[in-house]
């Protein structure tokens, strides 16, 4: 996705008193299609609508299919596992609705914490919510490399904020932060498991687990060379450019050894405690590609596109365009030559 560019003028001087000013990239304004794609997920109806108790965030894509665009709900395997399968559905009139989802959710079984289930009815127009394009959003790999993504570039996520989750609508609750470490070995996570994941300097918090975490590529910024001959890699001068990296799944734990007034460490009863690191673990949203494009759902999307043509009143759902439909797809598909299109090498 395209966002327009923010620069802050910053007035300085130089050791003898000289005055100069400098311009500063700043975070670009979020897209209110990124924040209304989130939503929130509890453990029942009751918790759903006061906005309290356990649960995390997930977030809404919409996926091409036989005969239309497939809607799924994207968040942890861990959140689905404890239960937190319902729901919190901001609706255009300013409230929310609760949505169970007790079925259909599908992992990769290898263990990444990312848990996938489609929503096999059509999005009511009530509903204030806007499902991100996938082919629009997931970079692949290949593109990844290509553009050269690495420790430095900005990232920032959007997910549940348990110490303010609202009772009127979600309000998604952004934090921003850094790529701190490339997929390249993998990571022991919160439970245990070691999985491909990305580091982040940005803090995660409970109700944060399944948020989508997203890349911002600086306007004009330099994204190194790529192809036989070396050519440079800028990214385009008039916009940011806004893409997927993957979905929160928790905070990387530290030991800290307990002390005592003199500094020794203490032996009972507990020497050792496990604290929040602020570094955020991020499952790669090429993970979440491997479920979309697993079985289970290959044969979702092939049995609903059977049962569009048995039922025509039944389709495979389709979301309508708003009012800034055509802005939208004009961001869409610039988005889409910048995020997923590889730069055509001279024949």
């Amino acid at each position: 996705m395209a966002s327009a560019v923010a620069w802050r003028r910053v007035e300085r001087r130089t050791s003898r008193g000289r005055r100069y000013a400098t311009y500063e990239r700043l975070m670009p304004r979020i897209p209110d299609q990124l924040l209304n794609s989130v939503v929130y997920l509890f453990k029942d109806e009751a918790h759903a609508l006061s906005g309290e108790g356990a649960g995390g965030t997930g977030f809404l894509i919409d996926y091409p299919g036989a005969l239309g665009r497939q809607t799924y709900v994207v968040t942890n395997l861990h959140v689905v596992g404890e239960g937190c399968t319902t729901l919190r559905i901001n609706t255009g009139d300013g409230g929310v609705e609760a949505l169970p989802i007790l079925s259909g959710w599908e992992d990769d079984g290898d263990g990444d914490d990312v848990s996938v289930s489609p929503i096999d009815f059509e999005l009511p127009f009530k509903w204030a919510i806007k499902p991100l394009p996938w082919e629009s959003f997931c970079p692949t790999p290949e593109r990844m490399e290509e553009l050269n993504v690495g420790v430095g570039d900005d990232v920032f996520m959007l997910g549940r904020f348990s110490g303010h989750s609202g009772r009127q609508q979600n309000q998604p609750l952004a934090r921003f932060g850094n790529l701190a470490m490339m997929d390249g070995e993998r990571v022991e996570d919160g439970r245990g498991m070691l999985v491909d994941a990305y580091l982040v300097e940005m803090r995660s918090l409970p109700g944060f687990s399944g948020s989508p975490v997203f890349l911002t590529m600086g306007a004009g910024s330099y994204r190194g060379v790529y192809g036989t001959d070396q050519q440079a890699k800028m990214m385009p001068f008039y916009s940011e450019t806004i893409a997927l990296l993957g979905i929160d799944t928790g905070h990387k734990r530290v030991k800290t050894y307990v002390l005592d007034a003199a500094g020794k460490e203490v032996e009972q009863p507990v020497r050792v405690i496990l604290e929040n690191s602020g570094v955020a673990i991020v499952a790669p949203c090429y993970k979440i590609n491997d479920i979309l494009e697993g079985d289970a759902l290959v044969k979702q999307r092939e049995k609903a596109a059977g049962d569009a043509v048995d039922d025509p009143e039944r389709g495979v759902s389709d979301i309508a365009p708003d009012d800034d439909g055509d802005e939208f797809k004009r961001f869409e598909d610039l988005t889409r030559k910048l995020v997923n299109t590889p730069k055509q090498q001279p024949g």
